[in-house]
C-alpha cells in the first residue's frame, strides 16, 4: 500500500493543509494520516517564503496474517 501525500507548511513549520491519496485500506490510510500529522513541526520555509509544499509517499507492507496464524 502506497499513500502519496502533499503537505503545505507555514512559516512556523506547522501543517496548514494536507492531501492524501488513499490506498483504500482503512487501517493503513489512518496510519499514514497519523504519521504525517505527528511529523510536524517541519523545517520552516526558506527566508522570505510564507509557506512551502512537501510531496512524498508513505509505503506500507501488510503481513499476510493467514500464513503466520497457521504456523
Amino acid at each position: 500500500c502506497t499513500v502519496p501525500y502533499e503537505v503545505v507548511v507555514n512559516r512556523q513549520g506547522q501543517i496548514i493543509s494536507y492531501d492524501l491519496e488513499p490506498c483504500h485500506d482503512e487501517l493503513l490510510d489512518a496510519a499514514a494520516e497519523a504519521a504525517i500529522l505527528k511529523a510536524q513541526p517541519f523545517a520552516p520555509p526558506p527566508e522570505g517564503a510564507e509557506q512551502y509544499r512537501i510531496y512524498g509517499s508513505v509505503n506500507f507492507i501488510k503481513p499476510n496474517l493467514s500464513k503466520t496464524a497457521t504456523r
